[in-house]
């Protein structure tokens, strides 16, 4: 569920002030979260500033309460080397300078726990650094060289049955789909 659907936010919050729910609407959110005392958000790098603020602001009108969060607990869990916002800065920047001078910033009440084990490729450690250096923009030709060896020509693709597949174009996604639809007819 995402938190736009959960908390009735307008999808374009960051072009306008958020608008308070109607009495009717309030209450009937508050009916289907009067249990709830946890609130997980996964992809945090993408809720922005503005929206983070937005969550905040719904969730205290809902529990009827000044608390941050309307005094549920709330977890977030994400990448920052993933996905930005769109159309907002990060939750940890301000979104101008009176927001750096006023605010208390919502994102100061949490505490950060990094996660520093690489699990997916952990056995792959050249591998795992290639990527690293593309997280950070920091690739070496060693790092694009191992990227290259990667690559398999659509002819090979039968060679890597399970493999996730990337690829340039539709036109290519559509090819390679077809091929195996007509493959499970057989």
């Amino acid at each position: 569920m995402t938190l736009h659907s959960f908390l009735s936010l307008p999808v374009n919050q960051c072009k306008h002030k958020l608008v308070k729910l109607d009495n009717d609407i309030s209450n009937r959110i508050g009916v289907k979260l009067k249990d709830l005392q946890l609130l997980i958000i996964d992809e945090i790098s993408m809720v922005g500033f503005t929206t983070f603020q937005h969550v905040d602001a719904r969730l205290q009108q809902i529990m009827r309460t000044k608390k941050p969060f309307g005094r549920i607990s709330v977890i977030v869990l994400g990448d920052f080397n993933q996905l930005r916002p769109v159309g907002d800065k990060y939750i940890f920047q301000f979104n101008n300078s009176y927001n750096a001078l006023v605010d208390n910033p919502l994102w100061s009440l949490f505490e950060l726990f990094e996660l520093t084990e690489i699990m997916r490729q952990k056995d792959d450690k050249s591998f795992a650094i290639a990527l690293s250096n593309i997280a950070k923009g920091t690739m070496t030709l060693e790092d694009i060289n191992l990227l290259k060896s990667r690559i398999v020509s659509t002819a090979n693709l039968e060679m890597i049955e399970d493999a996730i597949m990337i690829f340039r174009s539709n036109a290519e996604v559509d090819a390679y789909n077809t091929k195996v639809l007509a493959s499970l007819n057989t």
